[in-house]
């Protein structure tokens, strides 16, 4: 340990004598852990209604439920040893600062003294103390039942259609726009770079067949895809339908959508989001299907009706189906006209085939419910990289 000034004044170096800078950097990232750890305890006191009237109170109680977290993660035979190490230069540093508390006296001390040390170094080793205390000692009966209620709220958040395996086809680089269509072949459009406002319309997975070109005179914000004789383009004040074997253009005024779909009968499909609120549905029906994204709402889990989902960012339908991909909580998602939600895959940001309820997604742009039930997508886990999966 160096340190240089008066552990009083709190003006001084209290450096803990590291091994090194890699292991300093993997110790600060390890308490930036527990720091998230601790304002999850936050978040499920707040969920499941055990959070304490008393400020110092709420802190211990996420402390509290911070424990599972923590323990899991050292229980890891990498982060053992390091877990161990930084244990160690706590105690080093609470010897020389003088701010620790005595087994089982934690929340007693905290209640009765100032909660804010009038030096850093005291607050630090205050934080380290109380680090040390919540993994040495188990949670209170009150914090235990209020985790048993998280866990059971986290469920209704897996997996609820028949478990499925997600596989991943193919990859491609990165294009302008690009659609799955109900047979799982995969479209992408690009612009030539001319005057002309001229793009290329091309299959993906079968190169062979002829590459078209067709005229766009604006933004493309997606393209969607029903046969290789309709297709579409859209710019959210409108949708330039393609169709024939030249993919003749025709326009449709649209207003403003957020993002559009082909049913099972090559019809559009538009959705809006207004004040929280995201419908879709045929231009005659806009609203068969509505999600609210009450993001603070309990009612947010699978099973609900009109359950927070954070909006969909690309969606498709077949029949009354309707699959979408939740962006903010990187899951492939069910909806129904009556507002009830499913979830297929995901809840785990990533790229990893397997089990649906292991499964891994990162951004999806395109999405297609084929004949046999399975869902079709593209996931783009890198700027430039494309990646064909089937959940099946």
């Amino acid at each position: 340990m160096r340190r240089h000034g008066s552990p009083d004044d709190g003006g001084g170096d209290w450096t803990p004598a590291f091994a090194d800078e890699p292991e300093k950097r993997r110790i600060a990232n390890l308490l930036l852990v527990t720091v998230l750890a601790h304002e999850l305890g936050h978040h499920a006191a707040q969920q499941q209604r055990c959070d304490p009237g008393l400020a110092t109170e709420r802190e211990l109680r996420a402390d509290e439920l911070s424990v599972p977290i923590v323990r899991e993660l050292v229980r890891d035979p990498r982060l053992a040893p390091l877990h161990a190490r930084m244990r160690a230069i706590a105690d080093d540093l609470i010897a020389h600062v003088g701010v620790d508390v005595p087994a089982g006296e934690l929340r007693a001390w905290v209640l009765t003294q100032e909660y804010l040390p009038d030096t850093p170094a005291k607050y630090a080793s205050l934080h380290l103390a109380r680090q040390r205390r919540i993994l040495a000692e188990p949670p209170r009966d009150v914090a235990g039942a209020c985790l048993a209620g998280w866990r059971t709220r986290l469920a209704t958040r897996q997996i609820v259609a028949p478990p499925g395996t997600l596989k991943t086809m193919a990859t491609w680089h990165d294009t302008i726009a690009i659609a799955v269509d109900p047979v799982g072949h995969v479209w992408a459009v690009d612009y030539l770079g001319d005057a002309h406002q001229r793009h290329q319309v091309r299959r993906l997975d079968d190169p062979s067949v002829p590459v078209r070109t067709v005229e766009f005179d604006g933004f493309i914000d997606g393209l969607i895809a029903f046969s290789d004789q309709r297709l579409a383009l859209f710019d959210r004040m409108s949708a330039t339908l393609l169709e024939g074997p030249t993919l003749a253009p025709r326009r449709v005024a649209l207003d403003a959508p957020d993002a559009i779909a082909f049913d099972e009968r090559g019809e559009l499909v538009v959705s809006h989001r207004t004040n929280g609120v995201w419908t879709a549905g045929p231009i005659a029906d806009p609203a068969r299907w509505t999600l609210r994204d009450d993001t603070g709402d309990e009612r947010w889990g699978d099973g609900s009706r009109a359950g927070a989902i954070g909006g969909p960012t690309s969606f498709a339908v077949r029949g009354d189906r309707l699959v979408f991909f939740d962006g903010p909580r990187a899951a492939l998602r069910t909806l129904s006209p009556s507002g009830t939600t499913g979830t297929l895959a995901g809840f785990r940001r990533g790229q990893r085939d397997g089990a649906a309820t292991e499964a891994e997604l990162f951004d999806v742009p395109a999405i297609a419910i084929v004949g046999d039930g399975s869902i079709a997508f593209v996931d783009q886990p890198l700027r430039d990289t494309l990646a064909f999966r089937i959940l099946r």
